[in-house]
């Protein structure tokens, strides 16, 4: 047994949150060596903590013809090593598996690339510049091994691509150095063909959303239509091999761009929303509409049904909805906005200071509920700043790190403010009313910080998480690079904002201690309806002091 190993600390907050923390000596479970952390949570069938270790090693063959050494790397076998915990995070057992290689532990869901992680490219410049279906974005470990299919471009047109999702091995060896291999999820081409079907059409990719073993692409079209006054869209599902399985034509009465995206519903099951997008070419005979007219879609992504479909006006036109986010029936969209009703959406290249307005809509089971503009003034006016500081936050709502809830109704939207590339002065939490009203902006001074949010069982208490990055790391602003400066691993100083939803109060403690951080990725290990925790790390460079820590936040 470890009990020996552990300590424990409590810390109170004004009677409002509850705050202790219990370390792991991860020498004493030699851990303090070449492992990471890949997953944590609760085991299903007992409700103990899990944490898993991963380990990897070079797999490595060498053969030798007269004074030639020929040297293979064959990529990383992997240990993983699940630990477990009482609800006491007293220490249980450990659980070992070894796998002979990468595919092999991704096959069994082991996240040893992270639970999300993005490829690089994996052949040469002249197979890039041709074109390669892509991921448009991170991915997870069921793509490891499928084939995906998105709509690109090259000099010759637009194309329908194929790739492969695998992984590219590499390695150095010499005579005065040890051998290493590495590895990168990595996309290899497979194939690209003509997106038109006949001649005189135009096939032009709007939207891509790849799928492991197949993809979804909007697409513009002209030339597939005869009736030139009609705006002529069609939506397409591929299998792996870039076959057409299903089909569904949107077509507009009158000229407009749209825009699309995805709702995961389910593990590998989505629908689409789909938001026509106003324009006025006046080289097009189409009907123009207002500006500030929109058309909301959402159809069902396995039988391509249209589950929702209405027209709506809002405040402002030239909205750039660049975020959706559903829950419980509800579908937010979320936005930048220009500064009138009636400017339409052009081709030229956008500049921030054109879209200076946040616009959201709320569509309820098919129906809209709302739809509001917000600007400067009414941020200003609700503005909060935390614990009394000085900051003087930006009155806009454009942010990065992004974290959206719906709590009885309310929305909260928060992130640390972000313009034309770079992060502000500040991380705010907006709460929008179940109207659309804004009824308050947190703001908290940061150069470089993470939040996340939490709720009390009755949703009338918000839990705002706040790690400070650059306290115990050295941030490159320029380089974009995080190094650790406190710690063998990167970990972050945290606070607590304690916001009430219906009395509008604020209560602020801050963590910042020198014996121990949270961590940087992955840090919430779970939150329920009593409390949440975090996984943290001890601060020293040294790894025989190398502790992992617990941290309970109690409701």
């Amino acid at each position: 047994m470890l009990l020996g190993f552990f300590s424990l600390a409590l810390i109170t907050v004004k009677a409002q949150v509850d705050v202790s923390v219990k370390t792991l000596d991860l020498e004493s479970v030699n851990k303090h060596k070449n492992w990471k952390i890949i997953e944590a949570g609760i085991d299903q069938s007992t409700s103990n903590v899990y944490v898993k270790f991963a380990s990897a090693s070079c797999d490595i063959d060498k053969s030798s013809i007269g004074n030639t050494v020929t040297t293979t790397f064959k990529g990383l076998a992997w240990k993983v090593d699940r630990l477990l915990f009482d609800k006491n995070f007293t220490y249980l057992s450990t659980e070992q598996k070894s796998y002979a290689n990468t595919f092999d532990a991704i096959g069994n869901n082991e996240f040893v690339y992270g639970r999300k992680f993005n490829v690089v490219f994996g052949e040469g410049m002249g197979t890039a510049i041709s074109g390669v279906a892509m991921p448009t974005g991170m991915i997870d470990n069921s793509y490891i091994g499928t084939k995906i299919v998105t709509g690109l471009a090259n000099i010759s047109g637009f194309k329908i691509g194929n790739s492969r999702i695998g992984i590219k091995v590499g390695g150095e060896t010499g005579k005065f150095k040890p051998d290493a291999c590495f590895e990168n999820p990595a996309v290899f081409k497979i194939d690209n063909k003509d997106a038109k079907e006949q001649k005189g059409q135009r096939w032009i990719p709007m939207f891509n959303h790849p799928i492991p073993n197949g993809g979804h692409i909007l697409f513009n079209t002209s030339g597939v239509n005869t009736d030139v006054t009609k705006t002529h869209n069609v939506f397409r599902k591929y299998d792996a091999d870039a076959n057409v399985v299903n089909d569904k034509a949107l077509t507009f009465d009158y000229q407009c761009l749209v825009y699309a995206k995805e709702i995961e519903m389910a593990p590998g099951v989505f629908d689409y929303v789909f938001v026509t997008l106003p324009i006025n070419y006046k080289k097009s005979t189409g009907k123009v509409v207002p500006a500030n007219q929109y058309e909301y879609i959402r159809i069902d992504g396995t039988t391509f049904e249209t589950k929702h479909q209405l027209t709506f006006t809002a405040p402002h036109s030239q909205w750039k909805i660049n975020q959706v986010f559903e829950k419980e029936g509800a579908v937010y969209l979320i936005g930048d906005a220009g500064k009138s009703a009636d400017t339409y959406q052009d081709f030229s290249i956008p500049k921030s200071s054109d879209f200076p307005f946040f616009q959201i809509a709320k569509i309820q089971n098919g129906k809209l509920a709302y739809v509001s503009v917000i600007k400067d003034e009414q941020i200003k006016a609700v503005m909060q700043n935390i614990n009394g500081e000085k900051v003087k936050p930006d009155m806009h709502l454009k942010v990065t790190d992004l974290q959206m809830n719906v709590v009885n109704g309310k929305f909260i939207y928060s992130g640390q403010q972000f313009e034309d590339g770079k992060r502000g002065d500040a991380i705010i939490s907006a709460v929008f009313s179940d109207k659309g009203a804004l009824e308050v902006v947190l703001a908290k001074s940061a150069e470089f910080s993470k939040g996340n949010l939490s709720f009390s069982a009755d949703g009338k208490t918000m839990y705002w998480l706040i790690q400070d990055v650059t306290e115990y790391n050295k941030w490159d602003k320029k380089a974009g690079t995080i190094t650790a400066k406190e710690s063998k691993q990167l970990l972050t100083a945290l606070s607590v904002v304690t916001y009430n939803l219906e009395s509008k109060t604020v209560q602020y403690k801050t963590f910042i201690n020198e014996e121990w951080g949270t961590q940087y990725n992955d840090v919430i290990l779970y939150d329920t309806d009593n409390e949440i925790v975090l996984l943290g790390g001890k601060l020293t460079k040294k790894a025989k002091e190398s502790e992992l820590v617990f941290v309970t936040i109690r409701k």
